[in-house]
């Protein structure tokens, strides 16, 4: 066959010259490549993930590996961006190309969406109708046809030299489109159709022999001529294109612009030319020719299939516009945008580990979540073995991230495998809703400051059976330490007051036991340390201003503790036993406690009370292999707190209160206790606690300082790092001791779930939540009325001993009043000695505490300030004669009784709920009203009130010992001694008359009226002794002669105490 006579014809034709002249195309009507009717797959794409984290990935890389996939099965593939002032939308399409190449396929249709899911992990597609792209093209009737090859991008995963630009790089000439449009009402569509392995070989075969022609002619002229040589450089380049054709897909391609105007869509002809074109657009350039038709043809993904133009020689191309391009061209013209756009979001997504290490899958476990690899739910779960969770885990992210639904998953399966839990809940009220779950009413809920609803009773000073005091102040202590702001001398104070109230209550510090007896009464209450301030500060001998500052800066933290209703929470002898709270699902919710100190601080004292049930319980499990419970601290920060920025005394002190928190919990886990720390600000916890957690849960963390501490504590790269700021709602970063990278999973919606559609939710909300309130406060009241002890602090009198605490500071002035203690002591008295007056006695008790009162509130505070006052009086001969607390308890509820019986006439009054009890039968602490007598109460009062070591016991050893000592005691510290010495300072004139009369008027404070003279006369001398000590003046002459003096007057002839 004779070659050709190479002319600039022949080059022309395959650079498609033809085109240059072509003026306006008229498209319309002619045969076309496309989508058959019905068959077109459209989706909007709303966003892609970013894997160029360092800046290296090429983006072109993903929508190439599509269009080959695509190339094999005959699919065509087609791309629509729509500009707008408010945005883009950009649209992906796919269609079985009705061309050669579906000849053996079916028109079966391609999961687009599954193969973009392959090339970008994690994108968001949405279905839409082939007709909503359609209107967003109607109106753009400006519009021109793009043909010709664009300019070659780099070797896919090339690296760029820092500093390039990416779109320079990778052929991103979309993203230059974009920008240089703006807010502009446009749209670029490009469709490509695929070219049948046949048809292929048919141009490869035609190219290779044109090639051949013309080498054999320009071996035949003995010369090769320029005309010669560029056209054998087109044709190679065509071979080459149509050998990666071969491999990796071969396509009729071509493109439209359009715009609401000429002018406009002028631009974008001149954008598109410089973005998608370049000297490597060879053979053919970037050509962009006007036609009316290009809003028809776009919208249908239609290519004009006009034949060519005749060639000149034995190379042809089959049709006059579409392109033949092979995939990697198609991509630089036809690839998502790698730039965020208004209406398109490029997500980064790095990549997560997928499998967990060193987890035994044979091992009972708990689940955290389906394994998302680059953010594809896999068919894996994230299992953590339940007997690791006693390594204690760490769940972060911010507000609405989701961490809370992940504990919620993580209780819910504890609870199937019988695994208790404790959650203390500082703010909100979340927890309680797992009432509605499988847990139902196994689960407990305390109100913590809430009075009305669950009420609950911690004394922070309660020591447990086993527990030795000192450990427990020296807990007490960083308690205080590292939850109020302190400043010195003050951390030194309170501990040294927390040590007296113990050695006053009874307790040797050293061997831990009380002298008088383990006792609820034996415990201190913070009404115990608020009163010992005062001495404490007085005695260190600062100076009054120090004196002062200091004093009331600790007694106003200490008051907060005991008003309302922390008051009744905290400043109680009982507690709720903590072994109550560890043997069922239990929340605490403390979002009734305002002050955030205060919250810290019953938040501490939950978790040291936990420590020392497990420290006195001695069960340790040494291998620590076993879980027996969990607890979840929300909000860990407010107690586990890093370091703040203060003095740096009480710097130091806080600091080291938080560690020894942080070292309780490291401790715990010996005895089969895990814990989850709960927070949204991972950067103000102690740095031990995200340290010394085996597992971390990270959700969503938008704070860079949060995001660097926990992603250097999982070993997380810079990319997974960033993406911590970056993940959805219920994704979290997983990492434990045993992975070597974190592992990203989605955690499964498990908060309880209404079922209520959003118009109704705020009203069911409500609802529902007084549903919750409401079985809440039922258990409550069931569990108070079986275990009154544990709530009452009053349990030896029948009235409610809650009403009577929250009374208590009303009620104060009332019993310190000396009328109403002078009133009671003689009452006393007249009842120990079943003197005729008791009746009398009584009903003036009630008189005194009625003068104290306006009238109008005798009816609801006479009752409380009675027992108020008995409880004081009590209490203060108990620690006056070290008497055992059960004997004192004892001699309480039985003089209430008396007292009850004594006034039980009285219409002021309900006497009835005088009445006292006693610990006795019908459960481990149900009361019972005691068989009470006069005869009972006055042998037992006897025994505990004398005093054989009373001086007055120096002038006369009454048989027992002195019955009066604690009263005498009482009136001296009252001022007696001051009235004693004045009446020596007066004349000698009637003396022993007139000191007598002193003494003789102070007994008449505490002895009634019908007292035997012999007990008056006694009365009078141990007033009259214990007065005189007190008085430097008086010497032990002196003091021998007062009580000559004053016998001449005061004793009786004989003993009438019989």
């Amino acid at each position: 066959m004779p070659g050709p006579n190479v002319t600039t014809e022949h080059v022309k034709y395959v650079e498609r010259a033809f085109l240059d002249d072509a003026g306006t195309a008229n498209l319309a009507g002619g045969p076309t490549l496309g989508p058959d009717a019905g068959s077109l797959q459209l989706w909007r794409v709303r966003s892609i993930p970013d894997h160029d984290w360092d800046g290296r990935a090429n983006p072109l890389e993903g929508i190439a590996s599509v269009l080959t996939g695509l190339a094999g099965t005959g699919h065509g593939l087609g791309l629509a961006v729509v500009g707008e002032p408010t945005g883009v939308s950009v649209y992906l399409a796919s269609w079985p190309a009705i061309t050669e190449a579906t000849a053996g396929q079916g028109g079966r249709p391609v999961p687009l969406d599954d193969l973009l899911a392959g090339a970008y992990p994690g994108i968001e597609l949405d279905a839409v109708e082939s007709s909503t792209l359609a209107s967003s093209l109607d109106p753009l009737t400006a519009g021109a046809v793009v043909t010709g090859s664009p300019a070659t991008p780099l070797e896919f995963g090339a690296d760029r030299a820092p500093g390039r630009d990416l779109d320079a790089d990778t052929g991103a000439g979309l993203d230059r489109l974009i920008r240089s449009l703006g807010s502009d009402t446009w749209a670029y569509v490009l469709c490509a159709s695929p070219v049948s392995g046949e048809g292929v070989e048919g141009l490869s075969d035609r190219t290779l022999n044109e090639l051949r022609s013309v080498q054999n002619s320009v071996q035949r002229a003995e010369g090769e001529t320029p005309i010669a040589s560029a056209y054998q450089q087109v044709l190679d380049g065509v071979r080459e294109k149509l050998a990666a054709g071969r491999a990796s897909g071969a396509w009729h391609t071509v493109g439209y612009l359009l715009a609401a105007d000429p002018v406009t869509r002028d631009r974008a002809c001149a954008v598109a030319t410089g973005a998608f074109g370049g000297v490597d657009s060879r053979p053919d350039p970037i050509r962009t020719i006007p036609t009316p038709d290009a809003a028809s043809l776009a919208a249908g993904f239609a290519i004009p299939a006009a034949p060519g133009p005749d060639a000149p020689g034995t190379f042809e191309y089959p049709y006059r516009y579409p392109t033949v391009l092979c995939s990697a061209e198609v991509a630089a013209m036809l690839h998502l945008p790698t730039r965020e756009t208004s209406g398109f979001h490029v997500r980064p997504q790095p990549q997560f580990d997928v499998t967990p290490h060193g987890s035994d899958p044979d091992a009972p476990g708990v689940s955290l979540g389906t394994i998302l690899d680059e953010g594809r739910p896999t068919d894996h779960e994230y299992e953590v073995p339940i007997a690791d969770l006693n390594r204690h885990g760490l769940v972060v992210g911010t507000t609405g991230s989701g961490k809370t639904n992940t504990v919620f998953h993580v209780l819910r399966q504890l609870a199937d495998r019988d695994v208790p839990f404790l959650v203390v809940e500082p703010a909100k009220t979340e927890y309680r809703r797992l009432l509605d779950s499988e847990l139902g009413d196994d689960l407990q809920v305390f109100t913590l400051g809430d009075e009305t609803t669950a009420p609950f009773r911690i004394n922070p000073f309660e020591i447990r059976p086993g527990v030795s005091v000192s450990s427990h102040i020296d807990h007490l202590t960083a308690l205080f330490n590292a939850t109020f702001v302190m400043y010195a001398p003050m951390p030194y104070i309170l501990e040294r007051a927390i040590h007296e109230v113990y050695e006053d209550r009874g307790w040797d510090l050293v061997t831990g036991t009380n002298r008088r007896g383990h006792h609820p009464n034996a415990q201190p209450t913070i009404t115990d340390l608020y009163e010992k301030i005062d001495p404490v500060v007085d005695s260190l001998g600062y100076d009054q201003e120090i004196t002062q500052d200091v004093s009331a800066a600790l007694k106003t933290r200490l008051d907060n503790l005991r008003i309302g209703s922390k008051g009744l929470l905290l400043d109680t002898h009982t507690s709720v036993p903590i072994e109550d709270l560890l043997g069922q699902p239990t929340v605490l919710e403390l979002d009734a406690v305002g002050n955030d100190d205060e919250k810290a601080f019953l938040m501490g004292l939950v978790l040291f009370s936990l420590y020392e049930h497990y420290q006195s319980s001695g069960a340790m499990d040494a291998a620590g292999a076993s879980l027996n419970h969990v607890t979840v601290v929300e909000e860990a920060h407010r107690l586990l707190s890093a370091s703040s920025s203060g003095g740096p005394e009480s710097s130091n002190k806080a600091g080291q209160a938080v560690e020894s928190f942080t070292n309780l919990l490291a401790e715990i886990r010996a005895y089969g206790e895990g814990a989850l720390v709960v927070d949204q600000t991972p950067a103000k916890l102690a740095p031990s606690v995200v340290k010394n957690t085996n597992l971390k849960v990270v959700h969503r963390l938008l704070a860079d300082d949060d995001r660097r501490l926990l992603g250097g504590s999982m070993g997380a790269s810079a990319e997974q790092t960033r993406w911590l700021g970056l993940s959805g709602v219920g994704e979290a970063a997983v990492f434990s001791g045993a992975d070597d990278n974190p592992i990203l999973v989605d955690v499964p919606f498990r908060k309880v779930d209404t079922g209520v559609d959003a118009a109704a939710a705020d009203t069911t909300d409500s609802v529902e939540d007084a549903s919750l309130e409401a079985r809440i406060r039922a258990r409550s009241e069931r569990t108070r009325a079986a275990h009154p002890a544990k709530y009452e602090a009053y349990p030896w009198i029948a009235a409610d001993g809650t009403t009577v605490r929250r009374l208590r500071r009303e009620v104060r002035p009332v019993v310190e009043a000396a009328a109403v203690r002078d009133a009671l002591a003689r009452t006393v008295h007249a009842t120990s000695e079943s003197l005729q007056s008791v009746d009398a006695s009584a009903s003036a008790l009630l008189d005194a505490v009625a003068g104290e009162l306006s009238t109008a509130r005798v009816d609801d505070l006479a009752v409380p300030a009675l027992v108020v006052a008995i409880e004081t009086h009590f209490e203060s001969l108990g620690e006056s004669v070290d008497a055992p607390y059960e004997t004192i308890q004892a001699l309480k509820a039985s003089f209430a009784t008396l007292l009850a019986d004594a006034i039980a006439d009285d219409a002021r009054i309900d006497a009835s709920q005088l009445a006292g009890t006693t610990p006795g039968g019908g459960g481990d602490d149900a009361s019972s009203t005691a068989a009470v007598t006069p005869a009972g109460f006055a042998e037992t009062y006897a025994s505990v009130v004398a005093v054989d070591s009373c001086p007055c016991m120096a002038y006369e050893a009454v048989d027992g010992g002195c019955r009066y000592s604690v009263d005498a005691q009482r009136l001296v510290a009252d001022g007696v001694g001051d009235d004693l010495t004045d009446a020596l300072a007066a004349s000698s004139d009637g003396l022993w008359k007139r000191v007598s009369g002193v003494v003789g008027d102070a007994t008449g404070r505490f002895l009634p009226a019908d007292a035997s003279a012999t007990a008056r006369w006694r009365g009078a001398r141990c007033v009259a002794v214990q007065a005189a000590a007190e008085v430097e003046t008086i010497d032990a002459a002196l003091e021998a002669k007062l009580v000559d003096g004053i016998e001449s007057v005061l004793a009786p002839e004989s003993d009438d105490t019989q």
